[in-house]
C-alpha cells in the first residue's frame, strides 16, 4: 500500500506544522540565549540545553517504540504491549529506588490514584495505536499520533488553568484541519 499522494501527504506535512505551533514556548525573551555569556545566565543555558537533550531523546525513544510496535505481526495480539509494559515497570521502580525512595512512598497517598489512571490511560492509548497500525499506513498513524501535544495544552489549560496563547491556538486549529486531511 502507498500512501495517497494529495490529502495525506498534506495532512502529514500539516501535522508537523501543528505541533510546532502547539509546543511552542512564551516570548523570546523568556528563553534563556545558551550563548549569553552572562555568569548569572550560564545556570539557566545549561539547564535548557539539558532538557532539550532530554526531550529529543525521549521522542526518538517513542518513535523507536513506535516504529518496533509496527514491526509486530497481528498474530502477536496485544503481547507487544504486555513485554513492553512488563519492562517499563521494573525500571521505574529500580530509579525510584536509585534514588533513595520506596515505591510504597513514591506512589502512597492521592499519587497513587494518579499514576494508575496514567497508566490506564497509557495502555488504552496504545492499544488504540496498534490496532490503528494493523489497519491503516505507519506514516499515517504516525502522523496523526504526533499530535498528541496538542491534549498536553489542552489538559494544561483545564487542569492547570494554564492561558492558551494564540499561536498554540492557531496550532489546535491546524491539527484539526490535519487530522481531516490524514482521515480524507
Amino acid at each position: 500500500m502507498s500512501v495517497r499522494a494529495s490529502p495525506t501527504l498534506a495532512g502529514i506535512g500539516v501535522a508537523l506544522v501543528a505541533v510546532v505551533l502547539i509546543t511552542r514556548e512564551g516570548p523570546a525573551e523568556a528563553v534563556p540565549d545558551a550563548l549569553d555569556p552572562h555568569p548569572a545566565h550560564a545556570g539557566a543555558a545549561r539547564t535548557t540545553v539539558a532538557v532539550a537533550g532530554t526531550a529529543l531523546l525521549a521522542g526518538a525513544l517513542f518513535g523507536l517504540f513506535f516504529v518496533c510496535l509496527h514491526g509486530t505481526g497481528s498474530e502477536s495480539g496485544l503481547f507487544p504491549l504486555l513485554a513492553a509494559r512488563l519492562a517499563s515497570v521494573p525500571l521505574i521502580a529500580a530509579l525510584t529506588l536509585g534514588r533513595g525512595e520506596s515505591v510504597a512512598a513514591a506512589l502512597g497517598g492521592r499519587d497513587a490514584g494518579v499514576a494508575l489512571a496514567s497508566g490506564v490511560l497509557d495502555m488504552t492509548a496504545n492499544v488504540l495505536y496498534l490496532v490503528a497500525l494493523r489497519h491503516g499506513l505507519l506514516a499515517v498513524v504516525s502522523a496523526t499520533t504526533g499530535l498528541y501535544p496538542a491534549a498536553t495544552v489542552i489538559l494544561a489549560q483545564t487542569v492547570l488553568a494554564e492561558r492558551m496563547r494564540r499561536t498554540q491556538l492557531v496550532g489546535l486549529a491546524i491539527a484539526g484541519l490535519a487530522v481531516a486531511l490524514v482521515a480524507a
